[in-house]
């Protein structure tokens, strides 16, 4: 999921993303108890760590490596 791309500072903007998207997609999830019990099990500290630039670092510069070509 990519990060909204707005000014957090401005009032309006976040809370319409939190309205519009966030809670309406958090709505649709914890309407399928099926799909939402392990997600929301999780906790949020593991979840919040799993996404820290550098725990992801090695898969990131692996990502970016893999594209590279040598030319002549």
């Amino acid at each position: 999921m990519p990060l909204p791309d707005f000014n957090w500072a401005d009032c309006d903007t976040p809370w319409n993303y939190i309205t519009d998207d966030l809670l309406p997609r958090y709505l649709e999830l914890s309407a399928n108890q099926v799909v939402a019990r392990p997600v929301l099990a999780e906790p949020f500290s593991d979840e919040l760590a799993a996404g820290r630039l550098l725990r992801r670092r090695p898969d990131l510069l692996d990502d970016r490596i893999a594209q590279w070509q040598l030319t002549a």
